[in-house]
Formats: C-alpha cells, structure tokens, sequence
C-alpha cells in the first residue's frame, strides 16, 4: 500500500509570539485551504514517510537530494530522476554498526558546545542500535508565493531528515542548525560554540509510528526570535510547538513525520537483522522534517555555518547525546575567482578578469572588492576599470559579479602576484573569499653570433685572411638566450651578403632572408659560402636577426659583424719545428726545423732571417746550437717547392720552465718585392726526476734466534713516473720494474701508485749483530725518451741481545720435541730438543742406568710413565727404585740438555762427591741408593730452573718453534723407560 501523502494542512496559528504582535491570518476550518503554507505543503518538498519523489505530487523529495549527491548531471545511477530545486543542500553517509563512528562522549542540547570548557565532547565509538545514524539529508528551498511575514520576499524552508539502523521503540531526533562553523577537532573537543539564535528541532519518534513531539529551540534570547511558549532548557528557548505534519495540531511552521510501515529505501542502506543492502526501510527508522525559517525568524534569517544530526537515549532534552553527523552547510558564501594570462613581460599589458559568485543560499550586500595591484574596485570608479557588469549593491544567490581590468607589468620581478578580496554582509554577518592569480614573466633575447672558417675546418669570429679568388664559409649562430619560460622565439634572419637561404624555403622571395625559430636556451646554425672573392681589400660583413616571442608582439633583435682580408697572392714560406717531448737539466733537447717554399708567387725564396727565440740567429749556420743544417746561406735563395732542413742541441738549464717553449721565426722576400714570413713554436716538458729510500730496525735489541725486522720506505720525490727496481740479498728482497706514481700526498703502504712504497721484513738473528742494506735503482718510463737512471742505498744494523747463562726447564724440553706441522726446516725438523740432543750433545748418552742412542729415547725418558711399564713388558707396575730412577732421569736429561745449550749455564760441583751434579747423579743411578739419588735430583732441578730467564743462543742460528708436547709423544720410543 503506498503511504498517505500529508499536504493537506488547513490551518494556521493565529500568533506566531510575542504579547501583542498582530495575527498573520485568521483561523480557519480544518481541512480547508490556509493562508499561509506549513512547513510540509509548500509544493517544494514532500513530507510524505518516505524519500522517493511521487510523480503528480508537488515538491521533491530526499532522493532527488541524494542523487545530487551521487550523480548530479544524471548520467549514471540517477538517470531519469528529476533535479532537486533546493538552494543549497547537503547529503552525508554515516559509519552503522561500527566501532569506529565518531560519536558523542559527554554533550546535553541543554550545554553550550564550546563555553571556555569542554561542555561537549566526542569520541569514536560505537551507538546504540537504535540510536546509530546512517544517512543524513539537508536542503534549503525558497517556497514561491509564501510570505508569511508579508515582508514581499518568498520564505526559507528547511528539510532535513535521516535514516537510523534499527527500528527498537521510541526514538528522540535532534538537528542543530549553527551559525559559528562548527566541526570536530582533534581530542574530542569541538571548534566553536554557540551563537544566539542557533536552532535545535527535536522531534520524538514513537513505537506506533508517529511523530509525537516537534519542537523548535534557539539557543539564548534574542530580539528577532519568537518568545518562548515553553520555559527554556539551560540556554534553550522553546520557539514552536509541533508534532507529526498528520496531526490537526502541528504548527504551521514546523513539523516532521517518519514511515509507519516499511518503505523503499533509494539509497544503500543497512538495518540491524537484514544481511548485506536492505531494499526498504523498516517502519520507524526513517524520518523527515521541515522548517520556515522565514517564519521563526520574523523575516530575518541568519548565515547558517554548519549542521549537526544527533539521537538521544530519551526524550528529554538535557538527556546524553548519542550519535552525531557533523558538517559545514553555509548559507551565507561567496567564491571569488580570478582569472589572468599565465605568462608576460615588463612593460605589457595585461588583463585580469574577477568573477564575485554569490554561491549561499541568501543575498548579500557588497561591502569591499580590493584588488593588491590596483586597489579599491568597490564602485566601478577605479580607472583601471575596463568591465563591470552585475556588481551593484547587493548579490543575489546564484550570481556572479564581473569586473575586467588591465594592468601594465612594471619592472618587478617574476612572478607577479595578484590577490582580490571581496566582503559582503548579510546583516551582521560577513562573507568574504580571495583570490589570486600570477602571471610568470619573461624575458626575451636573442644573440647572434657571426663567424668565419680558419681554413683548418673550425671556425672564429675573425678577421680572415684569404688570397685573391678563394672563398670562405660563414656561419651564422642565433642562440635564443631568453629566460626559460620564454616562448619560442619567431626569427628572421638577414645576411644581405650572403645567399643564406637559396632555394627560399621561407617563400619570401629573397634568398638573403630565411625564417627560424628557436626555443630558449637552443642555438640555430645557419652556414653560408661567399663564393670566389676576388678584389683585395676588406669585406665587412653583416648579420641581423628579429625575433618575436610566440603570441607576443615584442621584438628583440641583434646583430653581428665578420671582416675578411682578401689579400693578393703572393710568395708563401712554412716553418716546422719539433723537438725530444721531455728533458730534464742537463739532458739535451734535440730540435729539427724544417723550412718550405710553397712557391705563392711563382718565385725563388731569399731567406732574410731564421730567428729563434731560444738559440738565436739561425740564419748563417755559424751558431753552436747547430748539428747540421743543408740550409741555404750564401746567397741564401730557396727554390720553388724546395725545402731545407736544420738540426740543434741544447742543454737543459735548471733555470728552465716546465714546459720549456720555444719559437723559430723565418721572413723571406722574392725578387717582386713580395715578403713572406712564418713561425711555429715548440713545447718540451722539463721533468725533476728523484727518489730516496730509507731502512730502519724496527726493534732492537733482538733475542738471538727470533726475527731481526726492518722497516724500507722509498719515495719518488719528483714529478715523473719511475721504475724502481728493489734488492735486499740479507732480507730476500729483489722486486724489479715497480711503477713508482706522483702525487702531492702519499701514504706509505703497500701500494706505490701514489709515489710512496713501504716495504717491512725480517731475518733470523744469531748472536751477532744484524745489518743488511737496500739498493735501488730507477729509470724514467720509456715514453719519456731519457735514459737517466737514478740510484740510493740504505741501510742499517739491528743490535742482537748478549745473553748470560742460560738454561730450560724440564717442561719446556719436554714440549719441544716435535715441530708439529709446521715443517720447520733442518737443524729443527724434529723440534729443538732433538737438535741439541743429536747435534750439540751427540748419541749415545749415558744415564748411569740407561744409554739413549736417538731422539726417540729422548723422548721416551721424558714421557715414560711413573706407574707402568712399556707394552713391551707387559705393562707391569714399576717398582720403587725403577720409579726413582726414572723420575730422576727427567731432571738429569734436562741438565744433560742445558749444558748442551751455546750460552748454556755451568753444570754446579756436587759438595758432597766433587763431581759435578751431572757425573754425580750419572754414578747414582748405576746403583740403587734412593735416598742418594732424590737429593741430586733436587740439585739438578735448581740448575735447571737457574738460567730460564736468559735467552737461548744458539750456535747453529737454529730457531726455535713453538711448543708441541702431542708430536714428542708420538716420536718417543717408551722402552727407553723400562727397567
């Protein structure tokens, strides 16, 4: 069933407000025409419970908003439907059943929105279904024919309404319409508050469908508002009672409606319980609701900001907020757009077009219109003044103000701006809006450049000089040198010399003339030839160009100037001279000149002079610079197409620049008077060529048997290249043809690129004291051609320590059996023990109760155990005096070894025996006395420990390698340790 349409309100309140003020219209019967239209049958809108547009029925309806919305040129989703006539209009998409709406936290209609505190706030959140707000609409029209203040102008109506996502029980609905722009700012808070006479329609929707309540608040008293019928609430004043547009009872001049049933929802909508786009609105969750604001505000309506959309939790109004739909919807706008030529010039002139669109909802009265080039433009008095169309005192909506001006650019720089300002007042309120334009400026110029062929296939700005009959080529360079943002320049080129457009490509009839054009910053080249010249003289020639930039009638021009020298031909003479390309002081630079007739004048040559700037007077073959020469000297006549030849040495000077630069001269004459002369000029680069090299010891002084380490620095202290061959026999040093770079700065590495070379290395050091010495030798590249070898030498002597009486103990004899895996060569193949034991001491040694005849029994003594025997017997347990002998034989093998040492300490007497501990205990262990053989072993192990601070020198310059007790196990022979 298709809802009930209400346009059919018949009556009409008899006092709008206020004791005393006159009726506006009679009352009249319910159901018969009023004199003046409520807010939901002014033909304009439909207040009908639902938001589609009924065909037949006067006024549009919310979908005609939403399309304008969606699809205002109807070309899409909305064709066929018709446009709405509102003035202004607004359409907003809520977030609904989401946690991130943005909703109130903590507001009342009752508090101001902004007072000095936070009286309301907001937060993301989620509303209660009910309460969750999902599309909001606005629109403001002007109703023909209504004038209920009989003011002679039509009224303002407001309709507004929207859509919640679930339909549970009554419902209260508030639309705040503000005069400050009020938004939601960062930390919850709001930008403004309020201003006297903002409006609140509140409208409580109950279950049964119905509007039961539709109020009508301003915000604080005011002298254009009707008086309150209702006490206020805080700050808000009751201005109009009303209820549901079906009601006998509503006000005329307000009242809202919703859909008691469901009903087709013409946009995407989502209710609570329906999966994806519901098709309709479920009964109770859509409303809609009207407002002549003509009418509350006595004729005089305000600049209205911004708009809010809110539900409450009840219907009372200091009750919390819930959700909120928040924007701007100005009543009162003005756009002003200024228009201008994007790019000119100092001097120009230029035209700016001001459009003033009044694009609100109200008209407006002009207050200012100010232009920062040229001033005031409020009147249409200003001079520069060219148009002004439709500026007059007030702007209604929808128009626009024109005004056209021109302005002549003065010497500013780029670019110039331009800013205007328009106010308007409606009332006491103001609406203003700048523009500005800039206009980049250019700057136009052009060079031409005019040059001549030298004859060698470039070309110079002259003069030239050509012989009779020859001819030159000319080129002709236009460089557009404008600032970037110049347009393309427009040139014609003119050479009234020179044919430089044959085939008159321009089709000007004139080949003297051709048209180009040329982009700033890029050079045209134009070449011409003059053709065969043949009178002697001078012949200036001009080049001109005119140019102007694209769409401008400026001009910029310039021009060039190129002389040729026709000469009449005559007797001609060529010089050569070259030379060695490097020397250094002393050396000597070879030079050979070479002397030509080329025969000009069809004449023998006389050779005048042959100077050289250098070596001097050349002419007569008698200067000592001179090797040989076949050049003619008495008389001194070269033939037509003949030459001669001249060879010189001279010696360096360490006075000489680098490079050395020399210049023969040669004038000549033939028998017609002619003179010819030439010159040509030689460069040779004079080289300083030095090297130093130094040896240090780097520390000293040295342990016998370790490394004796020297530090070699070579330097190239000149300023060539050099190949430097190194040798140091002692330190195995011979590195041959190393290239030796220069530089300013070196780092001494390994690296000689840079002219720095640092070399480090080591020998073994006996007892005496280590020198060696470094020789090196250097030769310059062979591109230089000089043979010069550059010699040094250094050395120096690491001092080697002088040692006292040394010995080792028992645990370092023990571990240096074996070289491990380092393969250290003979007399150390076997470790450093082995080699005192073999090579020292020398096989068989006698223990008294053991004779060792190798190393391997060496080493079986040291690493027999005490407990057990070898394999070979078995492994039986050891007895008392096999343990002492054996564990004394340790200590007697490293005495044995001690006194094998080159600098080793002097084996002590044994008090008690005479003989020397060595002996002493050799005679002990032939016998079985423990007692005799524990007090030798303790004096063997005091010698042992004497002299273990003293380095070890050793006679053979054997070195000693690291300890590797693992190898001497594996080299012992453990039998020698049986008993």
């Amino acid at each position: 069933m298709k809802p009930k349409i209400f346009n059919h309100r018949t009556w009409l309140k008899s006092q709008i407000t206020g004791a005393g003020r006159v009726l506006l219209a009679a009352f009249v019967c319910l159901l018969m025409p009023t004199l003046a239209q409520a807010s939901h049958d002014t033909g304009v809108f439909e207040l009908d419970e639902n938001a589609i547009d009924e065909g037949g029925v006067p006024g549009g309806d919310a979908n005609l908003i939403y399309c304008d919305f969606i699809d205002p040129d109807r070309t899409g989703a909305c064709t066929g439907i018709a446009a709405s006539t509102h003035i202004v209009s607004a359409f907003h998409i809520d977030k609904v059943n989401d946690g991130s709406d943005d909703i109130f936290a903590g507001a009342k209609d009752s508090n101001d929105i902004l007072n000095g505190k936070r009286d309301w706030g907001w937060k993301l959140g989620s509303a209660n279904d009910k309460n969750d707000i999902g599309h909001v609409f606005i629109s403001l029209e002007r109703a023909p024919g209504v004038d209920v203040n009989q003011d002679g102008k039509d009224d303002y109506f407001l309709f507004f309404g929207l859509d919640s996502y679930a339909p549970n029980g009554d419902a209260a609905i508030g639309f705040w319409f503000l005069q400050n722009p009020v938004s939601a700012i960062e930390g919850g808070d709001f930008s403004h508050g309020h201003v006297p006479g903002d409006i609140l329609v509140q409208a409580d929707l109950t279950n049964g469908g119905r509007v039961g309540r539709y109020d009508v608040y301003t915000w604080g008293p005011n002298n254009k508002l009707n008086q309150p019928v209702a006490p206020s609430q805080g700050e808000l004043t009751l201005a109009i009672e009303s209820s549901d547009c079906g009601d006998s009872g509503a006000n005329d001049q307000a009242c809202g409606v919703t859909n008691p049933i469901a009903t087709t929802a013409p946009w995407p909508y989502t209710t609570k319980g329906v999966d994806g786009i519901s098709p309709d609105f479920p009964a109770i969750t859509y409303f809609e609701g009207g407002l002549n604001l003509s009418a509350l505000y006595d004729g005089e309506i305000p600049c209205i900001g911004a708009y809010i959309a809110e539900t409450r939790q009840s219907q009372s109004e200091t009750a919390e907020l819930e959700d909120m739909v928040i924007n701007d919807f100005d009543l009162c706008s003005l756009d002003v757009r200024k228009t201008g030529p994007d790019l000119s010039k100092v001097g120009d002139t230029v035209s700016y077009k001001v459009e003033i669109e009044n694009d609100g909802a109200l008209p407006i009265t002009k207050n200012l219109i100010n232009d920062t080039l040229v001033g005031d433009l409020t009147d249409g008095s200003n001079a520069a003044i060219m148009k002004f169309e439709n500026c007059g005192s007030a702007l209604e909506a929808g128009d626009i103000c024109t005004i056209e001006y021109d302005y002549t650019v003065p010497d500013v720089s780029s670019p110039l701006k331009n800013t205007v300002t328009a106010t308007y007042l409606f009332g006491t309120d103001t609406a203003s809006d700048s523009s500005s334009h800039d206009v980049d400026l250019f700057s136009p110029s052009v060079d031409l450049d005019k040059q001549v062929s030298d004859g060698n296939g470039g070309f110079n700005d002259g003069p030239a000089q050509i012989l009779q009959g020859d001819s030159v080529t000319y080129k002709i360079l236009v460089k557009n040198t404008s600032s970037s943002n110049t347009p393309t320049l427009s040139c014609t080129v003119t050479d009234n010399t020179l044919a430089i457009d044959p085939n008159d490509t321009d089709g000007d009839g004139n080949a003297n003339t051709i048209d180009i054009m040329v982009t700033p910053g890029a050079t045209q080249t134009i070449t011409a030839n003059s053709g065969a010249l043949n009178n002697p003289g001078s012949i200036i020639n001009t080049a001109s160009v005119s140019c102007s930039p694209a769409g401008f009638v400026n001009v910029v021009a310039d021009t060039d100037t190129v002389t040729v020298r026709v000469k009449r031909r005559e007797s001609t003479i060529t010089v050569t001279k070259t030379g060695d390309n490097f020397t250094k002081a002393g050396d000597a630079v070879n030079y050979v000149i070479t002397i030509a007739n080329g025969g000009g004048s069809d004449s023998n040559l006389t050779l005048d002079s042959v100077m050289d700037s250098l070596l001097g007077d050349l002419a007569d073959g008698t200067n000592p610079a001179i090797t040989s020469s076949d050049c003619p000297v008495s008389p001194a006549t070269l033939n037509i197409g003949s030459s001669c030849t001249i060879k010189l040495t001279r010696t360096t000077q360490a006075t000489d620049t680098d490079p050395l630069v020399n210049t023969v001269t040669v004038s000549a004459s033939d028998t017609f008077g002619n003179t010819a002369s030439d010159n040509d000029n030689h460069s040779v680069t004079v080289v300083k060529p030095g090297i130093t090299v130094t040896k240090t010891c780097l520390s000293e002084p040295v342990e016998p048997g370790t490394s004796a380490n020297f530090r070699i620095d070579i330097t190239n202290t000149g300023d060539v290249d050099l190949l430097v061959d190194i040798s140091d026999p002692i330190l195995g040093i011979n590195d041959l043809d190393v290239m030796f770079g220069t530089s300013e700065s070196c780092t001494y590495d390994n690296n000689a690129s840079d002219g720095c070379l640092r070399i480090e290395a080591g020998v073994i050091a006996g007892t005496s004291p280590v020198t060696t010495q470094v020789d090196i030798t250097a030769t310059l590249p062979a591109m230089t051609g000089l043979p010069n070898v550059l010699q040094d030498s250094a050395g120096d002597t690491c001092d080697v320590q002088q040692g006292g009486d040394a010995t080792r103990t028992l645990g370092f004899w023990k571990s240096h059996g074996s070289d491990g895996d380092r393969n250290y060569p003979s007399p150390v193949d076997f470790g450093y023990t082995c080699h005192v034991a073999r090579d020292h001491v020398a096989f068989p040694i006698d223990l008294g109760w053991k004779t060792l005849h190798d190393c391997a029994d060496v080493f079986g003594i040291f690493w027999s155990s005490m407990g057990k025997q070898s394999d070979a017997v078995d492994g039986a347990r050891r007895t008392q005096i096999c343990r002492t002998k054996l564990h004394s034989s340790w200590q007697l093998m490293a005495a044995i070894l001690n006194d094998g040492l080159s600098n080793g300490a002097t084996v002590p007497t044994d008090t008690k025996t005479g003989l020397s501990l060595i002996d002493a205990m050799v005679n002990a262990l032939s016998g079985n006395n423990r007692k005799e053989i524990n007090r030798l072993q303790g004096l063997l192990d005091e010698y042992n420990n004497s002299g273990d601070d003293v380095s070890i020198e050793d006679a053979d310059g054997a070195i000693i390698p690291p300890a590797d007790p693992n190898g001497t196990r594996d080299l012992a022979d453990y039998t020698a340790g049986d008993c």
